[in-house]
């Protein structure tokens, strides 16, 4: 039980690492002009994912399937980490007129 209960501490906390990485740098690739709506809803979707979260590990451990939640735990952050990579631009060293134009 506490091997158990140690994994999901840990797997949430990554879940929640992730989504506030992805959160921070959402707003960054929106113009200055609508970053505010940008900030917005990256901040509703990372409300989604915490409703929907839980629904979903209390689903598969009813189901007594619990490698299955830590899959999907996994599996969200991952797909975020692959969009960012592939989608994202680098904001290092750059100022907010250089990445408008």
């Amino acid at each position: 039980m506490y091997v158990v209960a140690t994994c999901c501490a840990l797997s949430l906390g990554f879940l929640a690492c992730g989504f506030i990485t992805a959160y921070v740098y959402t707003p960054e690739l929106y113009p200055t002009s609508i970053r505010a709506m940008g900030c917005s809803v990256g901040g509703a979707w990372l409300k989604v994912a915490a409703i929907f979260a839980p629904a979903i590990v209390s689903k598969t451990m009813i189901g007594g399937n619990l490698q299955f939640a830590f899959y999907i735990l996994a599996a969200v952050p991952f797909l975020a980490a692959v969009a960012v990579h592939f989608l994202g631009i680098e904001t290092k060293g750059k100022v907010l007129e250089q990445l408008e134009a």
